[in-house]
């Protein structure tokens, strides 16, 4: 008997650390999605004044700039609808406390009612595995989009940066540095 109550022991916890793994992935899921749809309102708002600015490309870095741009925004939408789908309602395996195992306790012995229970739960933790698996790929899928668009957006700004350095200085620069010229000294 002992040794059937040391195969229930082990199947609950293994069945109760599924369990939690499952809400730590929920939490996370939650958590990147609140992040992701931030990043998808201020990428919005850029990529505005990007067609504003940028369309029609007058040059290479024009074109480099939108190219960065519309791919940082497609990896933000494929990882905020990738977390978003790893929110999906799934169904999980519980062990239910209704009449049914009431009256299985009632009738069995305890040795029968430890197996039963260790066996369910195995067959739970499976069935739960399964899903957390599709729950995995998801929120996979979801973290290097957002790792891909992070990569992007480093990449179009250091185009952008570039982009604004060969530029020729502003009006107000060249207007002091001209009067500097005429006169000899600051105005």
């Amino acid at each position: 008997m002992d040794n059937y109550k040391e195969l229930y022991t082990l199947a609950k916890e293994v069945f109760d650390s599924e369990i939690d793994r499952f809400y730590k992935v929920e939490q996370k899921a939650s958590q990147y999605l609140s992040v992701l749809t931030f990043l998808l309102g201020i990428s919005g708002f850029f990529m505005k004044w990007l067609f504003e600015s940028f369309i029609p490309p007058r040059n290479f870095y024009d074109v480099g700039l939108l190219v960065l741009a519309i791919a940082t925004m497609a990896c933000l939408f494929v990882a905020w609808f990738a977390i978003f789908s790893s929110l999906k309602v799934y169904q999980i395996h519980i062990i239910p406390l209704n009449s049914l195992w009431v009256d299985f306790f009632a009738k069995n012995k305890v040795i029968d009612i430890y197996y039963y229970l260790s066996v369910t739960m195995k067959e739970g933790r499976e069935e739960n595995r399964k899903v957390l698996n599709r729950k995995g790929r998801w929120m996979n899928l979801g973290y290097n989009s957002m790792r891909l668009a992070v990569i992007c957006l480093a990449i179009f700004a250091l185009v952008f940066a570039t982009y604004k350095w060969r530029q020729p200085a502003s009006g107000n620069l060249k207007l002091t540095i001209e009067l500097e010229s005429q006169n000899g000294q600051r105005k």
